[in-house]
């Protein structure tokens, strides 16, 4: 899945990644694109085939671009923005839980 969004600097952010993930976590993944259309066909053409899909804008920023789906059980939720993914907030949560997280571990 991760490869099939090559040249938009895919990064996986899941909680799945900081080992605290439930049984209905899913996989979040951001991106990074200079053209949204054309971010737009890549999730069309790539994922629409999977079960649940939905593709939408987000109702705060037309900018953005979401998909969702399953795929072998797992859903899926792809984000993408015109931002570097270091600087979305998907990305900077996530490394601010892993900091907790290891922090915390450190006091153990």
């Amino acid at each position: 899945i991760v490869s099939a969004l090559d040249g938009f600097d895919p990064a996986v952010v899941s909680t799945i990644c900081i080992d605290i993930d439930t049984d209905s976590s899913d996989v979040d993944i951001i991106c990074q694109f200079s053209d949204a259309q054309g971010f737009r066909a890549r999730l069309l053409s790539s994922f629409n085939f999977f079960e649940e899909f939905h593709l939408r804008s987000s109702s705060s920023n037309e900018s953005v671009v979401i998909a969702q789906f399953k795929a072998d059980g797992i859903v899926f939720e792809v984000f993408g923005a015109p931002l570097p993914v270091t600087e979305q907030n998907g990305y900077l949560h996530l490394s601010a839980m892993a900091r907790i997280l290891e922090r915390s571990s450190d006091k153990l």
